[in-house]
């Protein structure tokens, strides 16, 4: 897909997810499907059609919503009987 001028070029779920590019930004697009609300902000599912990715947002979404984003990939390391389980999940900048 080619960015159209000036709009960000958009990355695809599995883009971000099979080669997470830790601490860069990235656009994506796709439809809110659960939402977990936490102190002060929120976590929600993110789904295009190649997969879903958790985002950490401080402003309102809604499932059912469609949100294109501009966001940092994290990842969470959690460390399980001595092997990694840990989560790439991206956190939200702004709202597009």
């Amino acid at each position: 897909m080619a960015a159209q001028v000036g709009i960000p070029w958009t990355s695809s779920i599995a883009q971000v997810r099979s080669n997470p590019p830790i601490g860069w930004s990235v656009y994506l697009e796709g439809t809110v499907r659960q939402v977990v609300p936490m102190v002060d902000q929120q976590m929600y599912e993110l789904k295009d059609e190649s997969g879903d990715v958790w985002v950490l947002t401080k402003t309102a979404v809604q499932p059912g919503e469609t949100v294109k984003i501009r966001g940092t990939v994290r990842f969470e390391s959690i460390e399980v009987n001595g092997q990694e389980q840990g989560e790439v999940y991206i956190e939200e900048r702004d709202r597009l």
